[in-house]
């Protein structure tokens, strides 16, 4: 800058400024959430903060409470904020608490090949997706890639005793993982029958007949999805199967205690009578 004054030498004045304009930085570009439950809210926070001097830098979540984020125009999760929108103060550093909710078992991912049914143990659904984050007067974009597995409801059954039944430890809480422990996998061969690979058997053993015998089943919820259930206990016939080996049983004690006799004879004789009391 050039000053001139009157019967003088101009005067030059150097002027030198910096334009400093909004910037604002988050804890963490990406959050993973791990195994989530579907509809089950997950809170978790990162840091928000003013990397500047400038006294009051507006921000606001463009996500606002409650709303849908969606992929491909279809819902997939909702996201509150505690603090939705506000102003940071100078190189302030303030947290930002939020509660996710998933509204869909996810997308099975490419090229998925894993067992199951979508949203299983085995086969989780996978969830990605970008939460904006609004700063008045900064050129480039900001925000967090929200990522995580989503699993639907899990139950394990179990026959026995609370005291039999194994305890899930901590650290896998919530987990697949989870789904393993106290399931009973070494079922007897006589016990699985021909169609059935991993059933939950309530084994009553061999006891007196006409006497009631007492056995416990027990149901294991392994998400925080509330869920209804329903017993129903209805009169049903032998398996086919159980009744050959029965059959099978009562020929070898008979060959056992009459090893002269033959197979010959009434067959309604020879088959033991089976009862079952409800």
């Amino acid at each position: 800058m050039i000053v001139h004054t009157e019967g003088g030498n101009p005067l030059f004045i150097s002027l030198r400024g910096e334009a400093i304009y909004p910037k604002v930085s988050l804890s963490d570009s990406t959050v993973d959430l791990g195994t989530i439950f579907l509809a089950v809210p997950v809170t978790r926070r990162l840091f928000m903060r003013n990397r500047t001097l400038l006294p009051a830098t507006r921000f606001s979540w463009q996500a606002a409470a409650g709303g849908p984020l969606s992929v491909a125009s279809s819902p997939v999760i909702s996201i509150k904020f505690a603090v939705v929108n506000g102003a940071l103060g100078p190189d302030d550093t303030v947290p930002v608490d939020f509660t996710v909710e998933a509204l869909t078992l996810g997308d099975p991912g490419d090229d998925d090949d894993r067992p199951g049914d979508l949203g299983s143990a085995s086969r989780p659904g996978l969830m990605e997706a970008l939460v904006p984050l609004d700063v008045e007067g900064m050129p480039n974009p900001a925000g967090f890639c929200l990522k995580a597995e989503v699993m639907g409801l899990a139950v394990t059954y179990h026959a026995g005793s609370l005291e039999t039944v194994p305890a899930v430890p901590d650290d896998i809480k919530g987990t697949p993982a989870a789904l393993e422990v106290g399931v009973k996998r070494d079922w007897a061969e006589e016990l699985l029958g021909p169609d059935v690979d991993a059933p939950c058997v309530i084994d009553f053993g061999t006891g007196p007949v006409l006497e009631k015998h007492s056995r416990t089943l027990l149901l294991r919820n392994h998400t925080g999805i509330s869920s209804a259930y329903t017993v129903r206990v209805e009169r049903f016939g032998v398996a086919s199967h159980e009744i050959l080996l029965a059959e099978q049983h009562a020929q070898q004690q008979m060959l056992l205690q009459h090893p002269g006799s033959t197979t010959q004879g009434d067959e309604s004789s020879r088959r033991p009578s089976l009862q079952f009391v409800s």
